[in-house]
Protein backbone atom coordinates (compact mmCIF):
# COMPACT_ATOMS: atom_id res chain seq x y z
CA UNK A 1 0.00 0.00 0.00
CA UNK A 2 1.38 3.93 -0.44
CA UNK A 3 2.06 6.06 2.18
CA UNK A 4 -1.01 7.58 2.21
CA UNK A 5 -3.12 4.87 2.34
CA UNK A 6 -1.56 3.50 5.52
CA UNK A 7 -1.58 7.03 7.25
CA UNK A 8 -5.24 6.69 6.69
CA UNK A 9 -5.74 3.39 8.09
CA UNK A 10 -3.80 4.08 10.89
CA UNK A 11 -5.78 7.24 11.99
CA UNK A 12 -8.97 5.26 11.64
CA UNK A 13 -7.85 2.48 13.77
CA UNK A 14 -6.48 5.05 15.79
CA UNK A 15 -9.99 6.79 16.31
CA UNK A 16 -11.61 3.59 16.88
CA UNK A 17 -8.88 2.84 19.77
CA UNK A 18 -10.04 5.96 21.34
CA UNK A 19 -13.41 5.53 20.95
CA UNK A 20 -12.89 2.29 22.66
CA UNK A 21 -11.01 3.82 25.59
CA UNK A 22 -13.67 5.94 25.84
CA UNK A 23 -16.25 2.67 26.28
CA UNK A 24 -13.94 1.74 28.83
CA UNK A 25 -13.76 -1.36 26.58
CA UNK A 26 -9.79 -1.09 26.69
CA UNK A 27 -7.71 0.13 29.14
CA UNK A 28 -4.80 1.94 26.45
CA UNK A 29 -5.29 2.64 22.73
CA UNK A 30 -2.84 0.05 21.28
CA UNK A 31 -2.64 2.20 17.91
CA UNK A 32 -0.97 4.59 20.14
CA UNK A 33 2.18 2.56 19.28
CA UNK A 34 2.28 2.56 16.26
CA UNK A 35 4.00 5.19 14.09
CA UNK A 36 2.43 6.59 10.93
CA UNK A 37 4.65 7.13 7.48
CA UNK A 38 5.89 10.49 6.66
CA UNK A 39 3.74 12.38 4.32
CA UNK A 40 5.94 12.51 0.74
CA UNK A 41 6.25 16.54 -0.57
CA UNK A 42 4.90 16.77 -3.75
CA UNK A 43 6.45 18.98 -6.16
CA UNK A 44 3.82 20.68 -8.00
CA UNK A 45 3.81 20.39 -11.14
CA UNK A 46 4.51 23.67 -13.47
CA UNK A 47 3.12 24.06 -16.66
CA UNK A 48 5.92 25.09 -19.38
CA UNK A 49 6.61 28.36 -21.17
CA UNK A 50 5.52 27.97 -24.41
CA UNK A 51 2.19 26.38 -22.85
CA UNK A 52 1.68 29.73 -20.72
CA UNK A 53 2.32 32.07 -23.88
CA UNK A 54 -0.15 29.97 -26.00
CA UNK A 55 -2.94 29.66 -23.09
CA UNK A 56 -2.64 33.40 -23.07
CA UNK A 57 -2.97 33.71 -26.80
CA UNK A 58 -6.39 31.96 -26.67
CA UNK A 59 -8.05 34.03 -23.86
CA UNK A 60 -10.28 36.88 -24.26
CA UNK A 61 -8.69 40.84 -23.77
CA UNK A 62 -9.53 40.88 -20.25
CA UNK A 63 -8.45 37.44 -19.15
CA UNK A 64 -5.15 38.18 -20.57
CA UNK A 65 -5.20 40.83 -18.66
CA UNK A 66 -5.75 39.29 -15.28
CA UNK A 67 -2.87 36.15 -16.24
CA UNK A 68 -0.45 38.63 -17.37
CA UNK A 69 0.63 40.39 -13.79
CA UNK A 70 0.70 36.49 -12.88
CA UNK A 71 2.52 34.95 -15.30
CA UNK A 72 5.05 37.86 -15.83
CA UNK A 73 5.42 39.26 -12.98
CA UNK A 74 4.68 36.38 -10.36
CA UNK A 75 1.91 38.17 -8.83
CA UNK A 76 -0.73 35.99 -6.67
CA UNK A 77 -4.30 35.99 -7.15
CA UNK A 78 -5.11 38.40 -4.16
CA UNK A 79 -2.48 40.70 -5.35
CA UNK A 80 -3.92 41.17 -8.71
CA UNK A 81 -8.00 41.49 -7.31
CA UNK A 82 -6.10 44.91 -4.57
CA UNK A 83 -4.98 46.51 -8.30
CA UNK A 84 -6.55 49.72 -8.88
CA UNK A 85 -6.40 52.01 -12.21
CA UNK A 86 -3.73 53.76 -10.84
CA UNK A 87 -1.04 50.95 -10.26
CA UNK A 88 -0.61 50.38 -13.50
CA UNK A 89 2.49 52.47 -14.81
CA UNK A 90 2.39 52.32 -18.91
CA UNK A 91 6.22 52.53 -19.17
CA UNK A 92 7.46 50.64 -16.13
CA UNK A 93 4.39 47.87 -14.78
CA UNK A 94 2.82 48.58 -11.77
CA UNK A 95 3.40 51.32 -9.40
CA UNK A 96 2.05 49.65 -6.32
CA UNK A 97 1.51 46.15 -5.27
CA UNK A 98 -0.60 45.29 -1.91
CA UNK A 99 1.39 42.21 -0.76
CA UNK A 100 1.17 39.47 1.65
CA UNK A 101 0.90 41.43 5.06
CA UNK A 102 0.11 44.87 3.71
CA UNK A 103 3.38 45.46 2.40
CA UNK A 104 3.54 47.75 -0.94
CA UNK A 105 6.25 46.99 -3.33
CA UNK A 106 6.48 48.11 -7.39
CA UNK A 107 5.91 45.63 -9.85
CA UNK A 108 7.84 45.59 -12.82
CA UNK A 109 6.26 43.73 -15.93
CA UNK A 110 8.31 42.98 -18.94
CA UNK A 111 6.91 44.72 -22.58
CA UNK A 112 4.71 41.85 -23.33
CA UNK A 113 3.14 43.00 -19.90
CA UNK A 114 2.54 46.33 -20.30
CA UNK A 115 1.10 45.93 -23.66
CA UNK A 116 -1.62 43.56 -22.42
CA UNK A 117 -2.73 45.75 -19.28
CA UNK A 118 -2.37 48.87 -21.72
CA UNK A 119 -4.61 47.45 -24.64
CA UNK A 120 -7.33 46.49 -21.35
CA UNK A 121 -6.75 49.69 -19.65
CA UNK A 122 -7.83 51.81 -23.27
CA UNK A 123 -10.68 49.57 -24.12
CA UNK A 124 -12.49 48.65 -20.30
CA UNK A 125 -11.11 51.00 -18.33
CA UNK A 126 -10.42 54.07 -19.74
CA UNK A 127 -11.56 57.64 -18.09
CA UNK A 128 -11.69 56.15 -14.74
CA UNK A 129 -10.56 57.66 -10.93
CA UNK A 130 -7.22 56.26 -9.90
CA UNK A 131 -8.85 54.54 -7.18
CA UNK A 132 -11.13 52.58 -8.78
CA UNK A 133 -10.48 48.98 -9.12
CA UNK A 134 -8.94 47.37 -12.30
CA UNK A 135 -10.62 44.47 -12.35
CA UNK A 136 -14.61 44.22 -12.10
CA UNK A 137 -16.98 42.13 -12.13
CA UNK A 138 -20.91 42.78 -13.71
CA UNK A 139 -23.80 40.98 -11.84
CA UNK A 140 -27.84 41.60 -11.98
CA UNK A 141 -29.43 41.45 -8.33
CA UNK A 142 -32.75 40.05 -7.71
CA UNK A 143 -34.45 43.62 -9.06
CA UNK A 144 -32.95 43.42 -11.69
CA UNK A 145 -30.32 46.09 -11.39
CA UNK A 146 -26.43 45.50 -12.45
CA UNK A 147 -24.18 46.00 -9.96
CA UNK A 148 -20.41 46.33 -10.56
CA UNK A 149 -17.96 45.93 -7.85
CA UNK A 150 -14.14 44.59 -7.36
CA UNK A 151 -13.11 40.91 -8.35
CA UNK A 152 -12.30 38.62 -5.86
CA UNK A 153 -9.90 36.39 -5.56
CA UNK A 154 -12.27 33.24 -5.98
CA UNK A 155 -12.80 34.50 -9.16
CA UNK A 156 -9.70 34.95 -10.72
CA UNK A 157 -9.03 31.40 -9.52
CA UNK A 158 -12.64 30.49 -11.19
CA UNK A 159 -11.03 32.28 -14.30
CA UNK A 160 -7.64 30.69 -14.19
CA UNK A 161 -9.13 27.38 -14.02
CA UNK A 162 -11.57 27.85 -17.15
CA UNK A 163 -8.79 28.98 -19.09
CA UNK A 164 -6.46 26.08 -18.25
CA UNK A 165 -9.45 23.74 -19.39
CA UNK A 166 -9.61 25.80 -22.43
CA UNK A 167 -5.77 24.81 -23.19
CA UNK A 168 -6.11 21.45 -21.95
CA UNK A 169 -4.29 21.88 -18.98
CA UNK A 170 -6.81 20.49 -16.27
CA UNK A 171 -4.32 20.95 -13.29
CA UNK A 172 -3.69 24.34 -14.01
CA UNK A 173 -5.30 26.68 -10.91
Amino acid sequence: LKSGTIRLRVATLGSFGKWMVRRDKLVRNPVDRLTRPRRKARVPAVPTWETVTASLQQCCLRERAILAPMAYGGLRRGEVAALNVGDVAPDFGLRRVMGKGGHEVPGALPAPARGILRDYMTTARAGLPATAPLFVVTYKNRVGQCIERRITGQRIWKVVKAVGARAGLHALH
